[in-house]
């Protein structure tokens, strides 16, 4: 297909690891599509390996959110002809599992959704039956199988959306608590005091702690509140990674935690270096000719996805040391002035997962 690129990409390697017991894995990820003018579909694109593979027609909505756990997409979404519906689709097959009319209470403050804003939305379990959404005043979720919608309130005023504090889903409460949220129930439990650590906490972050962003000495700084089993240090500090960028935490393979930061652009060049924090060896160390405005990686650091403004992908496997480029733009209508009505926006959605290849052939 003109103007899709599947090819290299030049970089400099220093101490990468590569494991050559890996099987082929092959690039998958997906684009959302959503076209300003009514007469164009929304589309989900799925492409393996720099190539379009399946393009799975969403219908005429327009009012949509979505969010991505493991294996599963959940598109929440207004259907001017239809209504809301919500959809869950198995992003190792690209097929979709489940679409049903939203049905029971409107939840989050009565908005059409709620889900104003990407990523929103929050996959709950393994099997992907099940979200949950907060705007910090009022809770739901949906069983993404039947559509079904249950209303429930929070235990105090929220501070946003639901986190995953280790495996535990609930809310950071304004008081500085978590509720946790019991999924069988829709409910929540006691919530949790964190002894010892200040009301300030903002997020978890694993391998680190619970954290929070502080203005030190004029510099936006992210701080450490705890260790990684929650207990208070005896005084905050800058989170002890001492590399400009972009940083992203997670768990390897053998559960030793990693710390993948990505620099500011020099010379048209982004170094990606990702590190075990355990025994302090560096995984990667890689430059990629590419300017990212978006970046995000498989939670085992095994993979990463960066998209750019031109609406190109660049897709890294450290396992076996590939690297996929994807112009993605060739979804867009053709639009030379710029008009307002022929605008499309496009939404990058990666899978880091074992994916099954289409049986046909690839456009």
């Amino acid at each position: 297909m003109i103007g899709l690129m599947a090819v290299s990409v030049a970089f400099a390697l220093s101490n990468a690891v590569v494991d050559d017991d890996a099987a082929p894995e092959p690039a998958v990820f997906y684009v959302l599509s959503v076209p300003r003018d009514r007469r164009r579909p929304v589309e989900l694109v799925r492409f393996v390996d720099g190539r379009i593979a399946e393009r799975s027609p969403l219908g005429d909505d327009r009012a949509f959110d979505f969010g991505r756990d493991g294996n599963w997409l959940a598109i929440v979404y207004h259907s001017p002809s239809e209504g809301r519906r919500a959809s869950l689709w198995d992003l190792a097959t690209g097929k979709r599992r489940a679409d049903n009319p939203l049905t029971g209470p409107e939840i989050v403050s009565g908005h059409r959704s709620k889900l104003q804003h990407p990523h929103a939305v929050l996959i709950l379990d393994p099997t992907g039956n099940k979200a949950v959404v907060s705007d910090g005043y009022d809770c739901g979720s949906i069983d993404l199988l039947t559509g079904k919608r249950t209303a429930f309130k929070p235990p105090g005023r929220a501070f946003g959306n639901f986190i995953r504090i280790k495996s535990q889903i609930g809310l950071r409460l304004k008081s500085g608590e978590f509720a946790p949220y019991l999924v069988e129930t829709d409910s929540f439990g006691e919530p949790v005091r964190f002894e010892g650590i200040a009301a300030k906490w903002t997020s978890y972050i694993p391998g680190v702690g619970l954290t929070c962003n502080e203005n030190v000495n004029g510099k936006h700084t992210l701080m450490q509140l705890s260790d990684n089993s929650l207990q208070p240090l005896t005084e905050s500090r800058p989170v002890s990674i001492a590399h400009p960028g972009r940083q992203i935490f997670g768990e390897l393979s053998d559960r030793h935690q990693f710390f993948l930061f990505y620099t500011p652009v020099v010379d048209g060049k982004t170094t990606v270096v990702i590190e075990d924090l355990q025994t302090k060896r560096e995984l990667l160390n890689q430059a990629f000719e590419f300017e990212p405005n978006g970046f995000q990686a498989a939670d085992d650091g095994r993979a990463f996805l960066m998209v750019d403004r031109n609406h190109r992908a660049l897709y890294f496997n450290r396992l076996n040391q590939k690297t996929t480029l994807v112009d993605y733009s060739i979804l867009r209508e053709p639009n030379p002035d710029n008009e307002r009505d022929r605008e499309t926006w496009l939404f990058a959605i990666p899978f880091f997962g074992k994916a099954q290849l289409p049986e046909k052939g690839l456009e």
